[in-house]
């Protein structure tokens, strides 16, 4: 399911048909950041424990940054990054945790990595691809729950998409707010 951003502010890649969904992920490509929100109530052990997550643009992407829980014994490297500095980046990591060596962060949102583009809001995308998981406190190693299946179908944990504009885009949305809300007086 591959997701693209447009100029305006809108939701994409609504996984269910249930109003509220369980997971956000917020992706602003000029600020560099991706960050995924849980909306429910269960402990969080580590969000995004499996990441396979694909960023796409008219021009180079470059992840600058990665969270530290992607490093273990198995991945001392940290996650796998592939295409750096192309127009095409997959980011796939799997945090292993203190089992092996690693380190879970329960942060809500959490920021798995950050990343520099500068080509248009029009010109970029991102999807989820192969597995992609959370995992919930639960004794004794904790409860996964996929948002999506390594084969690509989606699990039972919803999530959507929320691409925010460029400033440019931003300022065009103010200013047809500002003119509406005059025509109405």
């Amino acid at each position: 399911m591959k997701m693209k951003a447009i100029a305006a502010c809108v939701v994409l890649g609504t996984t269910s048909v249930t109003a509220a969904q369980d997971c956000t992920i917020v992706v602003d490509p000029f600020g560099g950041t991706v960050a995924i929100y849980y909306n429910g109530s269960l402990p969080v052990q580590q969000l995004w424990s499996d990441i396979s997550f694909r960023m796409t643009g008219d021009a180079p992407i470059t992840i600058t940054n990665q969270s530290n829980v992607y490093t273990d014994i198995l991945s001392p490297t940290g996650a796998v990054i592939t295409g750096n500095g192309t127009n095409e980046v997959t980011f796939v990591g799997t945090s292993g945790g203190s089992i092996f060596g690693g380190v879970q962060n329960s942060s809500n949102p959490f920021t798995p990595f950050t990343f520099n583009y500068e080509g248009s809001v029009a010109g970029f995308g991102c999807e989820l691809f192969g597995q992609n998981t959370c995992m919930f406190v639960q004794a004794p190693f904790g409860n996964p729950i996929n948002m999506m299946n390594a084969n690509g179908t989606l699990g039972p944990l919803t999530f959507n998409e929320v691409c925010i504009p460029a400033p440019a885009s931003m300022a065009l949305l103010a200013l047809a707010g500002v003119g509406a809300s005059r025509r109405r007086r």
